[in-house]
C-alpha cells in the first residue's frame, strides 16, 4: 500500500527482506558510491565483504586511475571507510 511521500509494507514483507538481507550480506560483496559525490571535505563510502573473505583492499584513485590511498580491510561483513578532508579535495 502506497502513501503520499512513503510506502508501507507489512512485517511479514520486512522479515523476508531481513533474512534475504543477512543471506546477502554472508555471500555478495559490495562497494556503494562515496557519499556525497562530487566529494567536498570528506567522504564515506559504505561497503560488504562475504564471510568467506577475511581480507580486502579499498584503494582510491583519481580520475587517472593513480592510486591515491589504500586502505586494508580486516573483517567480514559491512563496514563503513571515511576519507579525510585532504584526500576527498583530490577525487
Amino acid at each position: 500500500m502506497s502513501q503520499c511521500c512513503g510506502s508501507f509494507s507489512s512485517g511479514m514483507e520486512s522479515d523476508a527482506n531481513n533474512s534475504l538481507q543477512t543471506k546477502l550480506s554472508a555471500t555478495t560483496a559490495r562497494l556503494d558510491q562515496n557519499i556525497p559525490n562530487p566529494s567536498n571535505n570528506s567522504s564515506s563510502i559504505s561497503y560488504n565483504i562475504p564471510l568467506r573473505f577475511h581480507n580486502a583492499q579499498l584503494m582510491i584513485t583519481d580520475a587517472l586511475g593513480h592510486i591515491l590511498k589504500t586502505y586494508s580491510i580486516t573483517q567480514s561483513g559491512p563496514g563503513k571507510q571515511i576519507i579525510n578532508q585532504c584526500l576527498a579535495s583530490r577525487l
